[in-house]
C-alpha cells in the first residue's frame, strides 16, 4: 500500500503495546488493583504501562513533516517490552 501511495502519501502502523483500558483489563481477567502483577509479569522495561497519550503521541509523530520520508513502516510503542 506504502509503493502505491508513493510519493504523496505515506503509509505507516502503530502497534501499542499494554494500555490499562476497561477492554485490556477484561481480556487478560484483571482489574486495575492488579496492574502491577502484570507489569512485572510482562517485564516491560520501561517500568510502566502505556497510555492512550502515548499511542496518540505515536501517531502524531508519524504523521508529522519529521518523518515525510518514512512510509511502509509498523512502529512498536510498548514501552520495550518485546512482542508474544
Amino acid at each position: 500500500m506504502s509503493a502505491e501511495f508513493a510519493p504523496d502519501i505515506t503509509v505507516n502502523a502503530v502497534a501499542p503495546g499494554a494500555i490499562p483500558t476497561e477492554v485490556m483489563l477484561k481480556a487478560i481477567g484483571h482489574d486495575e488493583s492488579e496492574l502491577g502483577e502484570v507489569l512485572t509479569k510482562w517485564n516491560i522495561p520501561m517500568g510502566r504501562l502505556g497510555t492512550p497519550q502515548d499511542i496518540g503521541a505515536a501517531c502524531v509523530y508519524l504523521a508529522s513533516d519529521a518523518l515525510s520520508w518514512v512510509t511502509g513502516e509498523i512502529r512498536r510503542v510498548g514501552g520495550g517490552a518485546k512482542p508474544r
